[in-house]
């Protein structure tokens, strides 16, 4: 009983999450990302209070998993369909890209704190504030109040399918999603060189 709970939950966070503000700026493809984020919820015991949430995101630096890697994880525990579907993965690598993002939520940096006036006034209030300081690393979104926490899963979905195609091109442009393991050792000792 209690699982159902928790889905509903979720896909309610989800489906009554609204990205504002989505930052302009990419994802780092070499480097971090620092995102900041606002999120305005709703009380839902009192529709003249707010809760207004603000942290920041550290979003790592892109990863390449080629089929390789993949089969080194997937094939623990599973059959020989699973090993026919890695086989025909690695049969495709030069077809198959897969580029991994991760986060963190930085804790150091969160505030959270009530506001006695309606969800829309301190979203406009909110926005200003964001679009005056023209941060272009900074997010501004509208959730629910429980489970806070996936309304900024879905930013971060949001942020990095915007920024997939750029840092793909990046990485493409580096050599970085060859299969050719001698261009990316050459690519990846002049990226050292220059540091």
């Amino acid at each position: 009983m209690t699982d159902k709970k928790h889905n509903f939950d979720f896909w309610y966070a989800v489906n009554n999450t609204d990205i504002v503000i989505v930052p302009t700026q990419n994802l780092e493809t070499f480097g971090t990302t620092m995102l900041n984020y606002t999120l305005v919820c709703e009380d839902m015991d009192n529709p003249m209070k707010t809760k207004v949430r603000q942290g920041r995101m550290l979003a790592a630096k892109p990863q390449i998993i080629t089929p390789n890697m993949y089969a080194n994880t997937i094939l623990e525990g599973f059959g020989e369909e699973a090993e026919q579907y890695v086989d025909w993965l690695k049969t495709n690598e030069k077809e198959l890209k897969i580029i991994q993002y991760g986060y963190n939520l930085k804790q150091e940096a969160f505030s959270e704190y009530e506001i006695t006036d309606h969800i829309e006034n301190v979203v406009n209030r909110a926005k200003n504030e964001i679009e005056e300081k023209n941060d272009t690393l900074t997010a501004l979104v509208v959730g629910v109040d429980q489970p806070w926490d996936v309304s900024l899963l879905k930013l971060f979905s949001v942020v990095t399918q915007k920024s997939a195609a750029h840092n793909f091109k990046e990485l493409l442009s580096h050599n970085l999603l060859t299969t050719s393991k001698e261009l990316q050792k050459d690519y990846r000792s002049k990226l050292i060189e220059n540091f």
